[in-house]
C-alpha cells in the first residue's frame, strides 16, 4: 500500500517542475542570443519595461555597410531582394521599403537581362562581376559595376550584390575625350596656319620677285614673256591652294562640291595630267585604257581626282616601281585605279586616309610635306559624282585607289 504524498510534498514537486521550466525557457534564450537571432532584450523591472539592444560580433560590420559609398544588398536565389543599404535604394531612384522584397529584375533594362542573368547565376556558384546598365524607378539607365558571391541567408543560398555607380566614371572619361578632341583640333588649327603661312608665302613672294624682275627688264620681250608666265604659275598654286582649303571645309561640313557638269572623255583628260607629271617625276606612268570613255561629268574636278592619286602614288610609293593608272567602263559605271608598289596602309591608316588633315605614320616618316587634304578632295569630288573611292593595301601587292562613278546623263 502507497503512501499518500503530502500537501507540502506536491509543493514542492510543483515547484521543481516549474524551476525545470524555468530553466529550460532560459536555455532556449541564451541560444538564440548565442546564435545571433535575438538582437534586444525586453526587462521587467520596479520601474517598468526597459529594452537591452544586443552588441553582436557582426554589428562593426552592418556599420561598415550603410555607410559605403556603394550599393550593397542581400538577394534570394530567384533575384528578390532581402536586405539592401540606404546607397542601393538612392541608385535606383527609390526607398529601402520599397526596394526590400522586390524583385531585382525589375530594375534591369530588358535588352541586358540575359547578360544579368548569366551574371546572377555564376555568382550564386562563385563569384562574378561586369559592368552593365541598370534601370531606376523612374526608367533612367545609369551604368553600374557589378560585383556578386555566393552567401547562405537564412539557412539558405543567396547571393550578396556590391554595385558601384558608374556615371561619373563615365562623365569624367567624357570630358577626358572632349578634351584630347580640343587638343588635337588646336594642334590642327596651329598646323593650318604654320603650313598655310608656309607654303602660300613661297608662291607669293616668287611671284613678287619676278614682277619686280619684270618691270626691270621690260625691254626684253622674251624674257618679259617667261618671267609673266613663271609669275601665272605660282599665283595659280597659291589659287590652287586657297581653293582645296575651302573645298576641304565644304566637306567636312557634310556639303557636295558645286559642279559643272558637262560631255567629257576621261581618257584624254587622264592622258594629258600624266603627260605634265612625267615632265616632272620622268616616265614613271603606265596608262591602261582601251579606248575614248566618255560620260558627264565635271572635267576640272576629275582632273583634280586622277592628278591628286597619281601625285599621291609617286610620293609614297616605290621609286623603282611604275605607277599603273587604268581605266575601264562596266555597265554605266567607270573605274579609275591608280596602284603603286611600296610600304602599305595598315588597316587603320585605310579607315582614316580620307579624313581632312590626316597622315599616315608612313608619309610623315618620308619627309614629305603636306595637308592631308588631297585624299580628302578626291573623296568630296567623287561623291559630288555620285561614286565611291576605296583603298586596298597589302605587303605582297602593293597599294590601289579605285574611284567608281556612273558615266551621268546630259541632266546630271
Amino acid at each position: 500500500m502507497k503512501k499518500k504524498k503530502t500537501p507540502s510534498q506536491n509543493r514542492f514537486k510543483q515547484k521543481i517542475s516549474r524551476l525545470e521550466s524555468e530553466l529550460a525557457d532560459v536555455k532556449e534564450t541564451l541560444r538564440a542570443i548565442q546564435s545571433g537571432e535575438v538582437d534586444a532584450l525586453v526587462v521587467r523591472g520596479a520601474h517598468g519595461e526597459h529594452i537591452y539592444t544586443l552588441q553582436s560580433t557582426d554589428q562593426p560590420y552592418r556599420i561598415l555597410v550603410e555607410n559605403m559609398s556603394e550599393g550593397a544588398a542581400t538577394l534570394s536565389q530567384d533575384g528578390t531582394v532581402f536586405y539592401c543599404n540606404q546607397r542601393f535604394a538612392q541608385m535606383l531612384q527609390t526607398t529601402l521599403d520599397s526596394l526590400i522584397g522586390s524583385s531585382l529584375h525589375a530594375f534591369i533594362p530588358a535588352g541586358d537581362i540575359a547578360a544579368f542573368t548569366k551574371l546572377f547565376e555564376k555568382g550564386k556558384r562563385d563569384r562574378s562581376k561586369a559592368t552593365m546598365r541598370m534601370k531606376t524607378f523612374y526608367g533612367n539607365f545609369i551604368p553600374a559595376f557589378l560585383s556578386m558571391s555566393a552567401v547562405d541567408i537564412e539557412g539558405g543560398p543567396g547571393v550578396c550584390l556590391i554595385a558601384a555607380d558608374m556615371s561619373e566614371h563615365h562623365r569624367f572619361e567624357e570630358s577626358q575625350a572632349d578634351v584630347e578632341r580640343l587638343n588635337i583640333e588646336k594642334d590642327l588649327r596651329e598646323r593650318f596656319v604654320s603650313t598655310l603661312s608656309h607654303d602660300l608665302r613661297n608662291p607669293l613672294a616668287a611671284a613678287k620677285i619676278n614682277t619686280q624682275m619684270m618691270l626691270r627688264h621690260a625691254e626684253l620681250g622674251e624674257k618679259f614673256l617667261l618671267i609673266g608666265g613663271k609669275i601665272l604659275k605660282n599665283i595659280g598654286r597659291a589659287d590652287m591652294m586657297i581653293q582645296n582649303m575651302l573645298d576641304a571645309n565644304h566637306i567636312r561640313a557634310g556639303e557636295r562640291l558645286p559642279l559643272e557638269v558637262g560631255k567629257c572623255d576621261l581618257r584624254q583628260i587622264t592622258q594629258d595630267v600624266l603627260e605634265e607629271l612625267v615632265s616632272i617625276h620622268g616616265d614613271r606612268f603606265n596608262l591602261l585604257a582601251r579606248g575614248p570613255v566618255l560620260g558627264f561629268w565635271s572635267a576640272t574636278q576629275l582632273r583634280r581626282v586622277v592628278e591628286n592619286l597619281a601625285n599621291n602614288a609617286i610620293k609614297y610609293g616605290s621609286a623603282y616601281a611604275p605607277v599603273t593608272v587604268k581605266l575601264e567602263e562596266v555597265d554605266g559605271n567607270v573605274t579609275i585605279a591608280v596602284h603603286n608598289q611600296g610600304s602599305f596602309l595598315s588597316p587603320e591608316e585605310q579607315v582614316n586616309i580620307f579624313k581632312s588633315y590626316s597622315r599616315t605614320a608612313g608619309a610623315i616618316a618620308s619627309g614629305q610635306r603636306g595637308w592631308g587634304l588631297g585624299l580628302t578632295l578626291v573623296r568630296g569630288v567623287v561623291e559630288a559624282h555620285g561614286g565611291k573611292v576605296q583603298v586596298e593595301s597589302s605587303l605582297s601587292k602593293g597599294t590601289t585607289f579605285l574611284v567608281t562613278i556612273p558615266t551621268g546623263t546630259a541632266n546630271d
